[in-house]
Formats: structure tokens, sequence, C-alpha cells
């Protein structure tokens, strides 16, 4: 559960990142370029296919993006993504749920959807103090599925996270290509679209689900208030006094809360963390004599997860960061003893 938690979250940093129209330059800055990037991850509307490519796997997927609309209803983002490779699966987002659709095995997962602040590249800026922790600049011009691009290299300055490559369309300014590279500018992750369209508008049809969900089981990953008030005076809520003592320098909390794990309807608190980029997730979840611990790590592409038990929780580490990050985050997690 945390892993694919965290991972359906961390997707949506490149897939959901649009653009709205810039002013023209010449000689654009690389800070503005990824600035108007990120501000139109609440604006574009469009439709494409792209390649998703993680280690050893290969992953197609069409896109239907709806972008935020400012007017008086306050329209939030709507977006659907479909595999096209591999198991049938189907992503839908709104402004209030994740629902989750595998088709292979007929069930259906919803979650809480993510606010718009869970995508980091929105919160590039001014104000952000990015340019404390990466060197951004401009490479050159290139071409991504024929369209004419500019190579953004995003460099850290320490070896606590990764360095990024964005190739950025010059026409619409959406993010053709995304590269993550480790200290040894070795590729751990890369989505790049193959086709793109953009549209004036986005039809509701669009937005339907394509396997349909009918007969199939469904589970929730989000605590309704009304059992949450139950639970909490029973006292089965994750403790609250838990923290973490080191971060790399950067990093802020952007979410705090609680969801259920659909098997065992266990609550398990998470922490989401970014510095603008990267993002970790945190997970606490209190054991019982029938679940097995999950210790040691695991990677996939960029991706690292680390467990281990702290008096009788489960602390699980999932971030786009090193694994030597990741590790010393998690030993990091420790529980604050008021007695």
């Amino acid at each position: 559960m945390s892993w694919d938690t965290h991972v359906r979250y961390a997707a949506g940093i490149v897939i959901a990142t649009a653009v709205v129209t810039a002013a023209a330059e010449s000689q654009p800055q690389a800070s503005d370029i990824l600035y108007h990037m990120a501000e139109a991850t609440r604006a574009l509307h469009y439709t494409g296919t792209f390649v998703y490519h993680r280690g050893n796997q290969i992953h197609s997927l069409k896109i239907v993006h709806r972008g935020e609309v400012n007017d008086a209803e306050g329209s939030g983002e709507y977006e659907r993504m479909t595999s096209l490779t591999g198991a049938a699966r189907e992503v839908i987002r709104d402004g209030s749920r994740v629902v989750c659709i595998y088709a292979d095995n007929r069930s259906v997962v919803v979650e809480k959807s993510p606010s718009t602040k869970y995508f980091p590249l929105a919160l590039i800026g001014a104000s952000s103090g990015i340019g404390e922790y990466y060197q951004i600049e401009v490479k050159g011009d290139d071409r991504v599925a024929g369209r004419a691009t500019w190579n953004v290299a995003v460099r850290p300055t320490a070896d606590d996270r990764y360095g990024y490559a964005i190739w950025i369309d010059k026409e619409s300014k959406l993010p053709m290509r995304s590269t993550v590279v480790d200290a040894n500018g070795r590729i751990l992750e890369e989505i790049q679209f193959t086709s793109l369209t953009t549209h004036d508008a986005i039809p509701d049809a669009w937005l339907e689900p394509e396997f349909g969900s009918a007969g199939y089981r469904w589970f929730a990953n989000t605590k309704p208030e009304a059992e949450a008030g139950a639970d909490d005076a029973a006292g089965d809520t994750v403790d609250s006094d838990w923290n973490v003592s080191w971060l790399p320098a950067g990093f802020k909390m952007l979410e705090d809360h609680e969801q259920m794990v659909s098997a065992s309807r266990v609550p398990v608190r998470h922490w989401v963390f970014s510095d603008g980029l990267a993002m970790v997730s945190v997970f606490i979840e209190q054991l019982d004599d029938v679940k097995k611990p999950l210790r040691g790590f695991s990677t996939r592409g960029a991706v690292n997860a680390l467990g281990r038990v702290e008096r009788k929780h489960q602390i699980t580490v999932v971030g786009e960061v090193p694994l030597d990050t990741v590790r010393r985050i998690a030993g990091a997690v420790e529980y604050r003893d008021t007695q």
C-alpha cells in the first residue's frame, strides 16, 4: 500500500505538469521557463500518449487532462490515465478523489485526491528557494516528438537528492520529456510524450472510465468523517507524537493525514515532504500480531523505499531521492515520549 500510494501521487508531478502561454523571449531564463511551466498545471486542456521508463520496465499510457478553470464555480483539474500496455488499469483524478480501476482483478481503489500542492513543480517561483538546492540551466535546443524544445538541466547542489533534465515545448511550454538522473548521470526514470494535442475544452465523456467498473469490488483508502470520530474516541488512530528529526535542507511538509488500508482497515499516518521537485512520503502504521513487518529496502527506478519497526509501529519511507537519504530519513522518524 505505501509504495503504490506514493507512486500514484508522485506520478502526478510530471504527468500532470502542463503550462499556460508565456510571453515570448528570445533568450528565456531557465527559472522563467520552469515557472511558467509550473503555473500551467492548473490551466491546459490536452490529450496525448506517453512512455514511462523505470528501471527495466517500459509502460505506455494515454492521458486526458482538463485544466483548472478559474471561474465563479472554481472548477478544479480532472484527469484520466489509461494503460496501453501490460495489465489493464486506469486512474481518474478530480478535485476530491483518485479512483484507481484494476480491470485485471476487477477491483477499484478510491483515495483522497492530492491537492494542487501535491505537485511540487507548482511550488517553483521567486519565493520557493529552489535555487538554493539546484542549479538550473538551459542546455540548448532539441526536438521531441517533432516539437522544438528547450533542454533544461536541474542539478542538485548536494548528493542527498537527484538531478533532472526536462525538455519543454517552445510553443506550448509543456514538458515533452523528463528524466531523473543520479550523481553519475545515469538515467533512473524517463517520461516522454509520443503524441500530444491541446484543446479549447475537454468534454465530460472523455473523462469517463474506459474499462468500466460494474461488478467490481470497491475499496476506500479514505477515512469517513463519522468513522474517524468513532475511531478517535476508541483510541484507534496513529499516535500524533511521532516526529521526523531530520530532512534534507529545503524539504517542507505538504500533507499530514490518516488513511485506511483497504484489506485490514488499519489507520496509517501519511506525511508528504518536498523541496519543490523531489517528494518523500513517510508512513506510520501500528502493527498487530498478524501482519508481518516490513524491514529492509527496495528500489524501482528513482524511487527508493525502506521499512523498519519502532515501538510496535511499521515505519516506511518512500521517495524519489537516493537510498542513503531515504535511509537517513527513516532513521530520523522517532517517537516523542512526553511522559
